[in-house]
């Protein structure tokens, strides 16, 4: 696409992040990513009703808790959402109506955690609760849920053929925008073709005034191609899916990422600012003050933020240690092997990452882990 073209779809993005005029929407979606079931109950009229309704709640609960972990990346909500599905609720109380919701919510908390074949069980769970539901819209509205999660969980893990399944499903159940922008996608990812970048901001560009939901996750779709294809574009794109969706947090840790890759570290400070609650744009923090402090001439302000954020996260991942152990992340294997210098345990944690889920960043990872001890696989 032209840069002119580009330039202009980008200006008009920043006056709608100004105007509030683009609503916000979760990656990789929309309505569809978590459940939204409205919650009408009218006053019970006997103790089974009583039960359903406090089961709806709950199951709302639970929602809210995941929603509010992928905008601040507080992992309490996600032991809270553990706890309202695993604590107070039990599958027996769950209506049939509401049982395709509870284990759809139960993957997505299983993602959550990185928990995948978990999250798997409880996909193809949902999936023969829904085949039960009566109403051909309730039915054809979980159905569409359930395709979205289902692609997304098959892209992290980089099953290919999989997502292209679900993604031809999208197409025959509704017209949409999905289905045109997973099938340029994974072209585009497949075949190597960055012709697919020009295809999905086309998309973008022909849709900007009409705020359809589908816009954010297209927008990530095309920053995730820029990444791999290592396209001049790739930091504006992460930067206008960002204004699409300002709370997301997996949009600005991958925006995060991409500044670090282009050494771009003040850019990477502005978007880390505020994060406290959220390791991997707190992680990301620290990588961008370690490239500023690595250069010749160091402001004295700078050394001294490094290393009072380098003993805090020191100190989280000595407890996290006493505790049993440091769960594996990318973020984690990368201060590992950039900060600490220990390029082995890196390599380890990024081989065990790579086994279940392989995003382009994982990629990364993994390969200068193994150029760091000498691995030339």
């Amino acid at each position: 696409m032209p840069k002119d073209i580009w330039l202009f779809t980008l200006g008009l993005l920043m006056a709608g992040a100004v105007d509030a005029a683009i609503p916000p929407v979760a990656w990789p979606a929309d309505e569809f990513r978590l459940a939204k079931v409205p919650l009408v109950v009218a006053p019970p009229q006997d103790p089974t009703s009583a039960k359903k309704a406090d089961v709806a709640e709950l199951l709302d609960e639970v929602e809210q808790a995941i929603r509010a972990f992928r905008e601040q990346g507080n992992p309490r909500r996600l032991g809270e959402a553990e706890r309202l599905l695993n604590g107070d609720l039990s599958a027996e109380e769950v209506s049939r109506d509401q049982r395709w919701r509870y284990a759809f919510l139960q993957s997505q908390l299983a993602q959550s955690l990185h928990q995948f074949e978990r999250a798997w069980h409880y996909l193809t769970e949902a999936e023969r609760s829904i085949q039960q539901l009566e109403e051909p819209d309730r039915r054809r509205d979980a159905t569409m849920q359930w395709l979205l999660a289902a692609y997304h969980l098959a892209l992290v893990q980089g099953d290919y053929a999989v997502a292209q399944g679900h993604c031809a499903a999208m197409g025959e159940l509704v017209a949409s925008l999905y289905r045109q922008a997973c099938q340029i996608y994974l072209r585009g990812l497949r075949e190597q073709d960055p012709g697919a970048l020009n295809e999905l901001q086309a998309l973008i560009a022909n849709h900007l005034l009409g705020g359809d939901v589908a816009l954010h996750w297209i927008a990530v779709s095309r920053a995730d191609l820029a990444d791999r294809f290592a396209d001049d574009s790739a930091l504006d794109a992460w930067r206008m899916a960002l204004l699409l969706s300002p709370e997301d947090r997996y949009t600005r840790s991958r925006y995060c990422e991409a500044a670090l890759s282009a050494e771009q570290f003040q850019r990477a400070l502005s978007l880390s600012a505020a994060e406290a609650d959220d390791e991997a744009m707190l992680l990301c923090r620290l990588m961008a003050l370690h490239g500023l402090t690595s250069q010749a001439s160091v402001d004295a302000d700078l050394q001294a933020d490094y290393l009072q954020l380098r003993a805090q996260v020191e100190q989280l991942f000595t407890e996290m240690a006493r505790r049993g152990g440091i769960p594996a992340s990318r973020h984690r294997a990368r201060y590992l092997l950039e900060i600490e210098g220990r390029q082995r345990e890196a390599l380890k944690m990024a081989e065990e990452i790579w086994t279940e889920q392989r995003e382009w960043p994982d990629q990364q990872l993994l390969l200068d882990a193994r150029a760091a001890v000498g691995d030339e696989r």
